[in-house]
């Protein structure tokens, strides 16, 4: 039978669908509004910061040139004459005080001027020495700022950035030292002039908003142009859509975002007797197997999903092949098991182990393990070299997790009426066979080797721990690359194993 194809009905489907389509074009929409602000913002920011910066190296010109021109002038023998306020009858003293006040005069400096004299470096102290003030106050204290420690130490000539007074309230200053030398001193002696910035910033910040008004209008036509732009494209791109797209594609939209979001449930349907009803077709083939491989995820341990997507992703050949590795392989057994099962609720003891296996294997995960098979209510689990770690490290720490975290989860499952968990832990490291064991039907990934035997056994002794049931072999022990709280249990002969095996207990902290 000819499958019936759909026509062109259903125009507000069709404009619901252009706008779908057109989303793209209202986040660009958007993204310019955004672009076009945030562009014009910076340009007016470091036009404004700039202007500043040319304002204060203006002063900062300014005020050096007053304080080398002033400090060249100063006498050094004089000035070392006048040490508190006794010295303001001396001539030394007059004669400076004038000289500040000619500097001041020429260069139409209406703050006053003055020298200082380095007293405690340690606590940033200085001593006012001449000033311009009609009043003198000659051998005060005055903590200094950072900037004029490098003149008082080193003579070098300095200025500050924009500060607050401390003395006159609601004024901005900047200020210069200049050193000069006085004879037999081993520091230098500082010249400061200061200047208050206020109208120069009030000025500055007149400008400042005239651009920033700039800077909006100019944003603003770009974004109308924009607008403008935007619909006229946006018509026609809608009227187009109406016209060349129908309703398969919409449910073929709607499915596309289902998947996207992890709903692998629905078949797509679609008649449309074109290629259209073919993509369908595949799409539902794509969701089938994408379903298939996520349920088969499910049965995968660790190490056999970590082979899986080496081969499916990474474009790894499957080998039936072993290789020989430095492992570290932990044995898991919950105590008493077999008493625990006969005496409770099937369905309870499955609940139970889930919510066990649930909160234990993650932590193998998260210490760089992987789960090699569960035995029942047993956990195997490898720490493959390789990874970027210690094995042996990274199985302890892993198996440490694992043990706190079960003592924690003995409140939560009595709370949930499940039975109580306690379990033994055997570890062993050393070479082992790694490899992919079946046939050419069925494969599973999994270690061999001595090192996964004597695993085995050690963790058949664990009832037999005294502390924290979590046992090591020797040869894990000499593995260990850091230091952890372990006693010495007990040497055993192991079947295997010509010589008795060392095995030891970690300790809790």
């Amino acid at each position: 039978m000819q499958k019936k194809s759909h026509g062109l009905k259903g125009l507000p489907i069709h404009v619901k669908l252009g706008r779908a389509i057109l989303k793209p074009v209202t986040l660009a929409f958007l993204l310019a509004s955004i672009l076009i602000g945030g562009l014009e913002y910076y340009l007016y920011t470091a036009d404004a910061d700039f202007r500043l910066e040319r304002l204060k190296e203006s002063v900062r010109q300014r005020l050096l040139s007053v304080g080398n021109t002033a400090a060249l002038m100063l006498n050094g023998e004089k000035h070392a004459e006048i040490f508190d306020y006794r010295d303001d009858d001396l001539q030394e003293f007059q004669t400076l005080r004038q000289h500040l006040r000619d500097v001041r005069r020429v260069n139409r400096i209406e703050e006053e001027l003055y020298t200082l004299r380095l007293k405690d470096p340690k606590e940033r102290i200085a001593s006012f020495v001449v000033m311009t003030n009609e009043k003198p106050y000659i051998g005060v204290d005055y903590i200094y700022p950072e900037e004029m420690h490098r003149s008082f130490i080193l003579g070098v000539p300095s200025t500050t950035g924009i500060y607050k007074s401390k003395s006159v309230e609601g004024r901005l200053w900047m200020s210069a030292f200049v050193p000069f030398k006085e004879p037999g001193e081993d520091y230098y002696a500082v010249f400061e002039v200061d200047i208050s910035v206020n109208n120069l910033l009030q000025e500055n910040q007149k400008i400042s908003q005239r651009l920033m008004f700039f800077h909006v209008l100019r944003g603003l036509i770009l974004l109308i142009l924009f607008v403008l732009i935007y619909a006229t494209v946006g018509n026609v791109l809608r009227r187009v859509m109406a016209r060349l797209l129908n309703r398969p594609l919409s449910q073929v939209i709607q499915f596309t975002d289902k998947v996207k979001q992890g709903v692998l449930e629905p078949t797509l349907a679609v008649a449309s007797g074109d290629e259209l009803e073919v993509l369908a077709d595949s799409m539902n083939d794509m969701v089938k197997g994408l379903r298939q491989k996520e349920t088969m995820s499910k049965f995968l341990t660790g190490m056999a999903l970590k082979e899986v997507m080496a081969v499916s992703e990474e474009g790894k050949e499957l080998s039936l092949s072993g290789e020989k590795k430095n492992i570290a392989v932990m044995f898991s057994d919950i105590r008493n098991f077999t008493t625990i099962s006969e005496n409770s609720d099937p369905q309870i003891i499955i609940q139970a182990l889930n919510f066990y296996f649930s909160e234990l294997i993650p932590l193998i995960t998260n210490h760089g393990g992987h789960l090699d098979k569960l035995i029942g209510d047993c956990i195997m689990a490898v720490f493959e070299e390789g990874e970027g770690f210690s094995p042996a490290d990274a199985c302890l720490k892993a198996t440490i997790a694992m043990h706190k975290r079960l003592n924690e989860l003995h409140v939560e499952m009595a709370a949930m009426n499940f039975p109580r968990f306690d379990a033994g832990y055997g570890m062993n490291a050393g070479i082992g066979v790694v490899g992919n064991v079946g046939d050419s039907l069925s494969l599973s990934r999994t270690v061999l080797g001595d090192v996964v035997n004597l695993a085995a056994r050690v963790e058949a002794l664990s009832k037999q721990g005294k502390s924290t049931c979590i046992l090591l072999a020797e040869d894990f022990v000499q593995q260990l690359q850091e230091e952890y709280p372990m006693e010495f249990l007990m040497e055993t002969t192991v079947k295997g194993r010509a010589k008795p095996v060392k095995v030891f207990e970690i300790q809790d902290n």
